[in-house]
């Protein structure tokens, strides 16, 4: 399949505005480098369902512990 100097230009043009999409959505994607455990903290904070099922956690891991 042989293509013209039209053709490839048109190809080159479209895979250049894809290839910038790309880099587009990666330079966001790098820019928010930002560890996932950082961008949940304080979530739940004063949130007594998640303190109870801390406690209840500790209190699980104190019975394992004895056995």
């Amino acid at each position: 399949m042989s293509l013209s100097q039209q053709q490839l230009e048109e190809k080159v043009i479209s895979l250049e505005q894809e290839m910038n999409q790309v880099k587009k959505i990666l330079s966001i994607d790098v820019k928010k480098s930002v560890p996932w455990w950082e961008e949940i903290t304080g979530t739940f904070a004063d949130n007594l369902a998640f303190e109870e099922a801390i406690e209840l956690g500790n209190q699980y891991r104190q019975l394992d512990k004895s056995n």
